[in-house]
């Protein structure tokens, strides 16, 4: 994009941009945080996206074309984005910034360590809005990254988003960078999901409430009309961060109000109108709920109900979610795997703050989770036959666990403390 020239090209280059719009009418300074400035580098950045899928269709690709993937959510943008054949759009949360060099300590995140639940969906509401109505939506990266303490949250938060926006779909960056890595325990760095076990956790709740359509939301989409002559720097933030949680949000040329009035309505908490996802991020609580999936992001000694899961965290908040593994509903799944997250570093990472938010040493291998424990309860349609199971993270039983059974609930505490080290999946089966 060309606000993304306009921060990183050499300064000749910005005064002869500086120069273009001067000559086509623009007064004042080329700030791109100013509407003018942005609504002409969007109408640029069109021309020259056009010019580029014209060689490209010339040369008989066939290939799916977008652009403005680069975090950057100016409304203006959609003036590009409507010629696109789908829009994409990068969500990073807390990503590290350098302080010398690249990929190397000392960094800070960029959101000061924080839970981007407890932000209000971050910039992912930018991004919901950035969708342009009749047109497909893909998150082509996402990544919460480490060491941010919160990052396992996005197992329900990306899942639940996804969902409810009825994105087309969502990759997370990156599995690994070397096929040394893929064959070997690893430090967590930032970004690798491969070396990370709470970014492997994470993606097997959003697979299955996105990509196995567990969290079905079937709400009608909320578009905001807006005029192709308003556009400027102005974000496609929600005006009302909540409607992220409600339903499919976006904005189109040609569609919704014509008057352009806000469709948007704030509540106190947040979630989908049948409470499939209830949530309140000033305390950083979420359940979610569905027949295949359900879990809920909790502080310690606090008890939260996901469906037919009750989870009740000790010693530190969790993020704890249970899937069906056979695909039958929860109530009578013969395999359900279960998720116990606290909080996952690397042996001997060193931060300059007690916040954690300036990192100064990456640390090694092995992992180390924060101790914690949960009681967790299940309503199930029979307990006879039931057994629950300890897992490594290659899924073998190592340990079974003691459970307690009354009517149609089956109970036991999750603990992170075990035999083997750290656990932080369990089974339940039935036989």
């Amino acid at each position: 994009s060309v606000h993304s020239i306009v921060d990183y090209c050499r300064a000749d280059i910005k005064d002869q941009l500086a120069a273009a719009y001067q000559m086509n009418g623009g007064t004042g300074a080329f700030d791109l945080d100013r509407d003018n400035p942005a609504a002409f580098g969007a109408l640029m950045n069109a021309d020259t996206y056009r010019w580029m899928k014209t060689q490209l269709r010339n040369l008989g690709s066939r290939s799916l074309l977008t652009d403005n993937t680069g975090g950057w959510n100016q409304s203006a943008q959609s003036l590009n984005r409507a010629q696109c054949d789908f829009v994409e759009n990068h969500f990073y949360w807390d990503h590290a910034v350098f302080v010398n060099t690249p990929w190397r300590q000392p960094s800070f995140g960029a959101n000061g360590g924080e839970s981007w639940f407890r932000a209000g969906g971050g910039t992912l509401n930018k991004f919901a809005l950035g969708r342009l109505a009749g047109k497909p939506f893909v998150l082509g990266e996402y990544c919460a990254m480490a060491p941010n303490r919160f990052r396992a949250d996005e197992a329900l938060l990306m899942g639940a988003v996804a969902s409810i926006q009825q994105w087309d779909g969502v990759f997370r960056y990156a599995w690994a960078f070397t096929h040394q890595a893929i064959l070997n325990p690893n430090v967590i760095n930032y970004i690798s999901a491969q070396s990370d076990p709470f970014a492997v956790a994470s993606d097997r709740a959003i697979i299955s409430l996105f990509l196995r359509r567990d969290l079905a939301i079937n709400q009608p989409r909320q578009t905001w009309r807006i005029s192709r002559d308003a556009v400027g720097a102005y974000d496609n933030d929600a005006p009302l961060k909540d409607a992220l949680w409600t339903a499919p949000i976006g904005t189109s040329f040609d569609f919704g109000d014509p008057s352009g009035a806000n469709p948007f309505q704030r509540r106190r908490t947040i979630g989908t109108l049948q409470g499939e996802v209830l949530g309140d991020p000033g305390k950083g609580t979420l359940s979610v709920r569905s027949s295949k999936t359900c879990g809920v992001i909790a502080e310690a000694d606090q008890q939260a109900v996901a469906g037919l899961l009750t989870v009740t965290p000790a010693i530190t908040r969790a993020v704890v979610y249970a899937t069906s593994v056979d695909n039958r509903p929860l109530a009578n799944s013969k395999r359900i795997l279960v998720a116990h997250l606290t909080d996952l570093q690397n042996s001997d990472t060193t931060f300059s703050t007690q916040e954690r938010n300036y990192l100064t040493g990456l640390g090694t291998i092995p992992h180390l989770m924060r101790n914690g424990a949960a009681d967790l309860k299940f309503r199930l349609f029979s307990t006879t036959g039931l057994h629950v199971y300890r897992l490594d993270m290659a899924g073998h039983h190592i340990e079974e666990v003691p459970f307690q059974v009354a009517g149609h609930d089956l109970s036991f505490t999750a603990s992170v403390s075990g035999p083997q080290g750290a656990t932080m999946y369990y089974e339940i089966t039935k036989r």
